[in-house]
């Protein structure tokens, strides 16, 4: 390996030195380091991630493995670089318990493909773990901007004001949201609720009487109105 400049005989040569290491001597930290410089050859051979990630879990390299591949991740092509990117997040986050880390990687992911589904989903799951309210609610907001389906909005600005007003204690933002909802969804009786327990709850009784005749003028059962 070390007589040869030529990249494609170096990439044979420590491929075949990789699958020694890995299935007749069983040296994973080794093999680990042989995919390394295989990787610094091609950074968006994405066929050596989970091979990566079996040597990892073999040796407890957890932490090798995400600087091998955060490397990856900086000298990659799309869309490989959005794989080592979610690759490198997933261990920090389950393997690692790095949450900060794991952050960082899901941002930049979000960053290389906006509103990933994979993404978006492990970063709010982050923030939550990590009690990270504001910036959840941020995190939340960005995946209003996408724009969602009319029950994925529903359900996220309901997610915000419940936020608000139990993790952050700001309540008056709660209610914004919620009657955000009230103008896009007049009939919706979950926001409603909320607003009517949180105007009885702090005895905002104008407020609540505005909004009991608000949700009369939506009803068309008479019996309901």
């Amino acid at each position: 390996i070390d007589a040869t400049d030529n990249n494609q005989d170096r990439h044979e040569l420590l491929s075949d030195s990789l699958a020694i290491l890995q299935d007749k001597l069983t040296l994973p930290q080794e093999a680990m380091e042989v995919c390394a410089e295989i990787l610094t050859l091609r950074p968006s051979d994405l066929s050596r991630a989970d091979q990566l990630e079996l040597l990892a879990s073999a040796c407890s390299g957890w932490f090798r493995a995400v600087e091998i591949m955060t490397a990856s991740v900086n000298a990659a092509t799309e869309p490989a670089c959005l794989d080592w990117s979610l690759r490198c997040a997933r261990i920090r986050e389950h393997e690692l318990e790095d949450l900060a880390g794991a952050v960082d990687n899901l941002t930049h992911a979000l960053v290389i493909h906006a509103h990933h589904t994979e993404a978006t989903e492990s970063l709010e799951r982050v923030y939550t773990t990590q009690k990270a309210w504001t910036a959840l609610v941020d995190h939340l907001r960005y995946q209003v901007s996408a724009p969602p389906t009319d029950d994925r909005r529903l359900e996220i600005t309901l997610k915000i004001a419940g936020i608000f007003e139990n993790k952050l204690d700001q309540v008056n933002e709660a209610i914004d949201e919620l009657e955000a909802v009230i103008d896009w969804r007049s009939d919706n009786e979950e926001a409603f609720l909320e607003l009517q327990r949180i105007h009885t709850q702090r005895g905002h009784w104008a407020t609540l009487c505005a909004l009991l005749e608000r949700r009369g003028d939506a009803l068309t059962d008479p019996i309901e109105k």
